[in-house]
């Protein structure tokens, strides 16, 4: 829903459209929090609710506001990926 609120507001510029997203992301960080994630959270393979989607909304986000909160909540992410597969034993380059 985020997502669809950050497009609204990119077409529109109307100011509501970019509370509700980001208001929606924050809420989302919230209780998805990626150091303490319940892998049914973020380890999903769905296009709209996965790790990568959540990042690159975050990302696209703070390169459209300047907003530094939304890419640090995008590194955090992305640290918790990388630790989480390296941890596992395989290569960051190694295919699943």
């Amino acid at each position: 829903m985020a997502r669809a609120f950050f497009e609204l507001f990119k077409i529109t510029s109307e100011p509501d459209y970019q509370i509700w997203a980001e208001r929606l992301v924050r809420r989302g960080l919230q209780r998805r929090n990626p150091e303490t994630h319940v892998p049914s959270n973020w380890d999903t393979v769905s296009p709209h609710h996965s790790s990568a989607a959540v990042i690159d909304l975050l990302v696209e986000i703070w390169a459209f506001t300047g907003r530094q909160g939304f890419l640090a909540s995008a590194q955090r992410a992305v640290r918790q990926l990388l630790n989480k597969e390296t941890s596992s034993g395989r290569r960051r380059n190694q295919r699943a």
